[in-house]
């Protein structure tokens, strides 16, 4: 404070020089001014450790410019932060700020010169107006009293979170000393605690020594749940001489619970995470009150019920599943639903219902119900996992059948069972020789060819659809493909002098005739020829004998064709 003042008294006289040049209108050839102003922040004398107070604190701030010459100051300000925030103008050349929030506050001030030049000085500002702390022993605080003579070693302690205690004591009693219980009736110790600024609290305790007292053998007892909504008991302390009544109080966290003076209480919201006990007081006429308190039980969030959840549907690809559960316990518990996939929750799906996807096929489906309420901790109940989810069948009713006749040639027409109607649902055919597909037989009708002579023939029909399982159904096979018996007609006509011409047509629908054809008469044969394309053929009969005459037309047949025979009547010259 001294060197400050030295400095100041040097910038009043360099100040006063300054303006007396300036006044006589001269022009020294000076230097610009680069020095920055004296800044001086001062706090208050008599702060414990120079910077702690237990009321507000005015801080003096001076600025003066001491360049050469000097530019004069243009401008103070004082910033806070902490305890005290904002920013503010300061008078200068003296100013002062005052500090009033309790806590810690920087104050950062800055002074300016009009050249610029600037000069920061920081303190701090501690204001504590808050006493120390002393607590009392509980056995102090809740008015039981001392049997004459009764041992009670006081022990106490002050506690200061900010400048710390000066002064911790209780009139006439060190701590960890007795308190006098040799003189019956009413005392009352004086505590006293006092911090580094000043702050002190002094509170009176009473208390009563007594000669008749009941005497406690055990405590009161907590039965019950201790979870939310659950009803606790208490049981009565053992009291001798038996007392003539016995008043209760609920305790949280060793403070009275208000209005909970019964021998019941209902675990609250307030309660969770706290420990409760019961404090019993028995009382008789003529004697003193015996006090005693239970062992504290914890009080926790209470149990969701819900009986486990099970599945209703099939696991099928399109169908639904949905979670069938009763009931929970509270009723006013809130449920929500998710789905999982082999144990893992499907995005998304968060209905009481979920239909299968092709998504699904080969995975297990499970479903959970979540469960909240308050005062509970939350729930979560799962169901059973379903089997491997696969695709749907479709529904069919009836067989495969052939109709047609079983000749080479024939056309065969397949009849397909009936099948669910499904979007998308297409049929297949597949027409079958001896078991085996035939080549592009790939519709409803065959006709059945040279290559099926002999064979059994049947038909496989399947039913296809989108996330569906093909089903199908294939007919018996038929008995033996049997050749075609071709239609055979011969007409006949004179040519001459022992000459004739017969006309054979081989008929065989589907198929092209081939084969050979032979005219006899008394079993020679006396002409012979092949089918044409077209199945005709022209048998010339010469050197026949005059007379009407009879002929045997046989046909040979090909691979799958049958032989056939007619007789043709005709006139020869």
């Amino acid at each position: 404070m001294h060197t400050s003042s030295r400095w100041l008294r040097r910038a009043a006289v360099v100040a006063a020089g300054a303006a007396t040049v300036t006044t006589l209108g001269a022009a020294p050839a000076f230097a610009a001014d680069t020095s920055a102003p004296l800044l001086v922040v001062s706090l208050p004398e008599g702060g414990y450790a120079e910077t702690w107070f237990s009321n507000d604190v005015t801080v003096g701030v001076t600025a003066v410019d001491t360049g050469l010459p000097p530019s004069g100051v243009s401008r103070v300000t004082a910033t806070y932060s902490g305890a005290t925030t904002g920013s503010f103008l300061v008078e200068f050349p003296s100013g002062s700020v005052t500090i009033k929030n309790e806590g810690t506050t920087n104050i950062t001030v800055v002074a300016r010169d009009q050249r610029g030049n600037e000069t920061t000085v920081t303190k701090t500002v501690n204001i504590d107006r808050t006493a120390p702390s002393m607590p009392v022993p509980e056995r102090l605080t809740t008015g039981v009293p001392f049997a004459q003579d009764e041992a009670f070693v006081l022990s106490y302690g002050c506690q200061d979170s900010a400048v710390g205690v000066k002064e911790c004591t209780v009139a006439g009693v060190p701590s960890g000393s007795r308190i006098d219980t040799s003189t019956l009736g009413d005392h009352t110790l004086t505590f006293r605690t006092v911090d580094h600024v000043g702050n002190a609290r002094v509170s009176s305790v009473p208390y009563r020594v007594v000669d008749d007292q009941l005497v406690v053998s055990s405590a009161p007892t907590i039965s019950g749940t201790p979870s939310y909504d659950q009803v606790l008991t208490a049981g009565a302390p053992g009291v001798t001489p038996a007392p003539s009544a016995v008043a209760y109080q609920w305790m949280r966290n060793g403070q009275p619970i208000a209005g909970a003076t019964g021998t019941q209480y209902r675990i609250v919201l307030d309660d969770l995470g706290k420990a409760i006990t019961v404090r019993a007081t028995a009382s008789r006429p003529a004697w003193q009150d015996a006090v005693t308190t239970s062992q504290p039980v914890m009080a926790v969030a209470g149990t969701i019920g819900l009986a486990a959840p099970t599945l209703a549907g099939q696991p099928l690809v399109g169908s639904s599943l949905r979670i069938e559960h009763g009931n929970p316990t509270p009723a006013t518990a809130t449920l929500a639903y998710r789905w999982l996939r082999d144990g893992t929750e499907i995005v998304g799906a968060s209905g009481r219902t979920y239909t299968l996807t092709s998504e699904d096929i080969g995975h297990r489906i499970a479903g959970r119900v979540l469960a909240t309420a308050g005062g509970h901790a939350n729930g979560s109940f799962t169901t059973a996992q379903t089997e491997q989810v696969a695709l749907r069948g479709i529904a069919m009713t009836g067989e495969t059948a052939i109709r047609g006749s079983l000749t080479v040639g024939s056309v065969l027409t397949g009849v397909a069972p009936t099948f669910e109607q499904v979007p998308g649902c297409t049929l297949t055919w597949q027409w079958l020789r001896n078991g085996s597909p035939v080549l592009s037989a790939t519709s409803p009708t065959y006709t059945l060819g040279v290559a099926d002579l002999g064979a059994r023939i049947s038909l496989a029909v399947t039913a296809s659809a989108p996330d569906h399982l093909m089903v199908g159904s294939t007919s018996p096979q038929s008995g033996a493909v049997k050749a075609l018996t071709p239609g055979l007609r011969a007409t006949a006509r004179t040519k001459g002098k022992g000459k004739a011409k017969v006309t054979v047509t081989v008929a065989t629908p589907g198929l092209r005739p081939t084969g050979a054809v032979t005219a006899s008469r008394g079993g020679k044969v006396v002409a012979r020829g092949n089918v044409s394309a077209t199945g005709r053929v022209v048998l010339t009969l010469k050197r026949q004998p005059k007379g009407k005459r009879s002929y045997v037309v046989r046909y040979a047949g090909a691979r799958g064709i049958a032989a056939r025979m007619v007789i043709v009547k005709v006139r020869i010259k």
